[in-house]
């Protein structure tokens, strides 16, 4: 467990991060290196001041360095746990949920799990009754409102009151207006909807981690021939393993340096029951799948022929239409290649025929 408990603060982790001495922060600071010192072990606790200027100087929100969310060694030394783990049936998360082989699930539960719930309590079922109710349903509910507000008399009611109606009498809404068939329709979509809240971690930190670090990462596994867990990673993995692994995600991704995102990790588990890890798991695949689209596009503008082709040949259709799609594509491009130049010479013919003017002008003046 590595999140546990909320951390003290993350003074020291930003501090050796930034290559700074003691020294070299207290004389920022405008205090004494062993009060920097204190504030690192807890043994004091900074200002509000101290804190702002702390946050100026690391350049992190100061709720990351007062301690909130996650930080980013120990996001790597999950992924490196997740990885290491990825053979593993069940073993336990940082959060206190449990993975199957490393696939990370929204509200930590295998989502067949969810089958056997309530429908209150299937993680987004009340949001879509509530939808359902205020879209479908307008109509009954308008009337229940105006009967029971404002004794049925003729008014016109706004979304705002509609909503807050369907929160405060939502149980007997329920009842009174969706049929069964209904509630088992809303049910199905919910279910089905859960079955996409899930990542995939191991597949992803391939895509992030050289195949030679990850070699590495499972000797310990194999040496070990049992279940690894973060304690053990840290007491047998060298610090400039970790600081390549660190750098290797850093090289991909920007995440890891998005201090906001990261105090914020975690910080609805309580009230949402999304796990901190998919919060994580979901950001990292988002990033790549970005890095991945910006890659294609400037792939596409150095070379969009022979991008197109690419593209088309990994699609699922015949060779004919293949071809059929990549004389289309051709013919396109082509037709792109001269709109640039026509755009191009009539660019030309401005900037000539605004010299001529400007050099009409400038004789026209030494004339007079």
């Amino acid at each position: 467990m590595i999140e546990s408990k909320k951390p003290r603060n993350r003074i020291a982790e930003l501090r050796k991060e930034s290559s700074l001495t003691l020294q070299q922060v207290a004389d920022t600071i405008g205090v004494g290196n062993n009060t920097i010192s204190r504030y690192e072990t807890g043994k004091r606790k900074p200002s509000k001041e101290v804190l702002t200027k702390l946050s100026n100087l690391f350049k992190v929100p100061v709720s990351y360095l007062a301690g909130d969310g996650w930080s980013q060694d120990n996001i790597v030394w999950f992924l490196m746990n997740v990885y290491i783990n990825k053979y593993n049936e069940d073993f336990e998360l940082p959060s206190g949920i449990h993975s199957y082989c490393g696939r990370i699930e929204k509200y930590g539960v295998e989502n067949e799990t969810f089958e056997d719930f309530n429908n209150e309590d299937i993680p987004g079922f009340i949001e879509k009754a509530k939808e359902f109710l205020i879209n479908s349903k307008n109509d009954e509910i308008v009337h229940d409102l105006i009967l029971n507000y404002y004794n049925g008399d003729d008014v016109d009611v706004d979304n705002n009151e509609i909503e807050n109606y369907v929160d405060d009498e939502f149980d007997e809404l329920v009842e009174k207006y969706i049929s069964d068939n209904e509630l088992e329709t809303l049910r199905n979509e919910t279910l089905e909807e859960l079955k996409d809240d899930e990542v995939n971690l191991p597949s992803i930190i391939e895509k992030l981690i050289s195949e030679k670090l990850l070699n590495q990462l499972n000797f310990f596994y194999f040496e070990e021939n049992n279940d690894v867990d973060i304690d053990y990673l840290k007491s047998h993995i060298s610090d400039s393993f970790f600081q390549k692994f660190k750098k290797e995600i850093a090289d991909k991704v920007n995440f890891l340096n998005d201090y906001v995102f990261l105090s914020s990790i975690g910080e609805n588990f309580d009230n949402t029951g999304i796990s901190p890890e998919y919060e994580i798991a979901k950001r990292i695949s988002n990033d790549l799948k970005l890095k991945d689209f910006k890659d294609r596009q400037e792939y596409f503008h150095h070379d969009p022929y022979k991008a197109s082709e690419e593209a088309i040949t990994n699609l699922t259709i015949s060779s004919s239409d293949k071809s059929s799609l990549m004389d289309i594509i051709n013919y396109l491009l082509d037709e792109n290649e001269e709109l640039k130049e026509r755009i191009d010479e009539l660019s030309e013919q401005i900037n000539n025929t605004d010299d001529f003017n400007e050099t009409s002008n400038r004789d026209y003046r030494g004339n007079r």
